[in-house]
């Protein structure tokens, strides 16, 4: 009788050998995937060529060699960021301001809309209350703007610009977007505002780094496959039907959970009826063909108004009493002004001492924030037609201040050769100057 035994062994020693084989094999492959990419000597970012010192190079390659250790946690973040980046991309392009900081929204929340931090900074981009409404973005017992994907995007952009405004360079306006725009100051150099090319050093803020570390860690990443679905807004009017999560749900081929899940910016259950709202809903590419999506915008789509201002690399910016002003141009308006700086046209209008509607004068400098209350200058000599107001602008001056000082009614016409106190205010018993 033939034992069956030795056939026995043999085979499971063939299945071992192939086990061990694949399983050496797959260790293989997952740590040729897993080994995190190396930060380069040199990088083109934000507008910007930056090189690297060896400080710095070590810094970030240590925070992408930790984003690369958790590698589920990387490729997770990853496909969020297929699913958000779109969207994302359309807000930053028509802000225009360099899409590179899209990683500054994963950095800030891991692209979670209804993340809350220790110190209340809230959303996608981690605003605070003071700075989002700052920059117009809607907080109330019904809506926070700062969980949409939007309206945070968008107010996150302008933000931004802000910080650009102050420094001329993005990679200080990113420190900023954390330390607030005077506390960056210590970690900038003023060779590089207005710079095209800059070198960062190892002492430069940690938060800067690891906004690199986020690029270079996710860039290869998300762009090796094509996000299905992405996000996207829809446009819902007040009087269209259903207003409830359960209700609408069906209507884009999803549930009341998912709706939810991307609208944490609604703080209820129902719609409000007093406005249209953007809708953020997961979409395949055949529904957004289908549906009337506002973003992101496809190939047919009618292309984002782009202001005729053009932004900030391409205007005259000039340092007025320590403060950052545009020279305006012909076809300026307060909008496009408005919008190149990050504010809201009604702050536009304040910072600059203007009545709401004023138009644009060309060749005047204006403002991003409030003028300050003195200068160094303690006189200026009126030339030719100048007005008071144009004086202010000229020093960084707040109007009503200069009216004070010279003891001046508002709109009182100024002589050829007067004598303009800034600093000071004109004593009762000194009479008007006014030099030939």
């Amino acid at each position: 009788m033939i034992s069956l035994a030795p056939l026995f062994v043999q085979w499971w020693r063939a299945c071992l050998s192939v086990c061990t084989l694949w399983i050496a094999f797959a260790n293989t492959a997952v740590a040729q995937q897993s080994v995190a990419p190396a930060v380069p000597a040199q990088i083109h970012l934000m507008d910007l060529d930056i090189e690297f010192d060896q400080d710095a190079r070590q810094q970030i390659q240590k925070e992408v060699n930790k984003l690369w250790a958790n590698r589920y946690y990387l490729e997770r973040l990853a496909e969020k960021a297929r699913m958000h980046f779109p969207l994302i991309e359309d807000i930053l392009k028509e802000e225009q301001v360099p899409l590179d900081l899209k990683y500054l929204a994963v950095q800030e929340s891991s692209l979670r809309g209804n993340a809350v931090s220790s110190a209340q900074a809230v959303g996608y981009w981690q605003m605070k209350e003071a700075a989002a409404r700052e920059v117009g973005l809607r907080i109330d017992d019904s809506i926070d703007e700062r969980m949409h994907l939007v309206h945070a995007t968008r107010g996150a952009a302008r933000y931004l610009k802000k910080h650009y405004a102050l420094y001329r360079n993005w990679a200080y306006a990113v420190i900023a977007y954390y330390t607030g725009a005077f506390g960056a100051k210590p970690y900038t150099d003023a060779r590089y505002y207005g710079a095209n090319a800059m070198k960062i050093r190892g002492d430069t803020h940690w938060y800067l780094l690891r906004f690199i570390a986020h690029k270079i860690a996710l860039e290869e990443l998300v762009g090796a496959q094509a996000a299905e679905p992405v996000l996207t807004a829809v446009a819902w009017a007040p009087d269209q039907v259903p207003r409830r999560w359960e209700a609408l749900a069906p209507y884009f081929q999803t549930d009341a959970a998912t709706l939810a899940h991307h609208n944490p910016w609604l703080k209820q259950s129902t719609l409000p009826g007093d406005d249209t709202y953007l809708l953020i809903v997961p979409l395949r590419n055949e529904q957004i063909a289908q549906l009337e999506v506002v973003y992101p915008r496809t190939s047919s789509s009618t292309p984002a108004a782009v202001p005729a201002t053009g932004g900030f690399a391409q205007r005259k910016i000039v340092t007025i009493n320590g403060m950052t002003a545009v020279i305006a141009q012909e076809n300026d308006t307060a909008e496009s002004l408005a919008r190149l700086g990050g504010i809201s046209v009604d702050d536009f209008y304040a910072y600059n001492d203007l009545p709401e509607g004023a138009a644009i004068q060309a060749n005047i400098p204006y403002f991003f924030t409030k003028k300050r209350k003195k200068t160094e200058q303690l006189y200026h000599i009126v030339q030719g037609n100048e007005s008071l107001w144009k004086i202010s602008q000229q020093y960084g001056v707040r109007y009503k201040k200069l009216l004070k000082r010279n003891r001046m009614k508002k709109d009182e016409p100024l002589q050829k050769g007067r004598v303009i106190w800034l600093r000071y205010k004109r004593p009762r018993h000194v009479p008007i100057e006014v030099r030939e």
